[in-house]
């Protein structure tokens, strides 16, 4: 598993200007490079920065310097563009062989098993992300900002094969067609089993 997180990565990096919002951030070689940050992020054991940075210069690097600070690392952090993230997890999909026939993946009777829901959430409530998911207050009510998370995901073997955040008011079917056309690449629908609840009528 390690080798095709760090595979995966290494597709990143070679267009990682694609997934940076700003063109002067990450051109130089730095502490903390883009490379740096996915290997960080995909490993970390979700304790504090602090903990996790010393970690990671300890195990994971040849790099000799003693003291990285945490409020440079948070601060680059944010030019990563959220696509990266999911883009990197495509990648490992695809480094894995995720849509072969493969004695490492469970089956149901010969065949793939996936589960495709979604559900609404509540996110934190600023006007960027007001905008974002068209979230808008009216004279007698302050609406909260909420989303729809839709997502497909192989149940025997563990792996969300893709995820979706729409408005909260976006049909939720539409966005299972998003879903689907999505995974195109990395599953054999042929060789597929997909569940849905009632909530997801349709001749498709």
């Amino acid at each position: 598993m390690f080798y095709h997180i760090i595979a995966a990565i290494n597709v990143l990096v070679e267009n990682y200007r694609e997934f940076v919002d700003d063109e002067s951030k990450f051109s130089r070689s730095r502490k903390w490079d883009f490379k740096d940050f996915l290997i960080f992020e995909s490993f970390r054991n979700k304790t504090t920065n602090r903990h996790e940075i010393t970690r990671y210069v300890k195990n994971f690097t040849n790099k000799y310097y003693k003291h990285i600070k945490r409020q440079n690392f948070c601060q680059r952090r944010i030019f990563i563009k959220s696509e990266a993230w999911k883009s990197l997890s495509n990648e490992y999909l695809k480094q894995i062989r995720i849509n072969e026939e493969r004695r490492l993946f469970k089956t149901f009777k010969g065949f793939r098993l996936f589960a495709g829901d979604g559900s609404d959430f509540n996110l934190v409530d600023t006007e960027e992300l007001r905008r974002e998911f068209n979230v808008k207050n009216t004279m007698m009510k302050k609406n909260p900002v909420q989303s729809k998370f839709s997502s497909i995901m192989d149940v025997l073997n563990g792996f969300i094969i893709d995820g979706i955040l729409g408005d909260f008011k976006e049909d939720e079917l539409k966005l299972m067609h998003r879903n689907l056309k999505n995974i195109k690449e990395l599953v054999n629908f042929k060789k597929s089993i997909f569940i849905f609840d009632r909530g997801y009528v349709g001749m498709e």
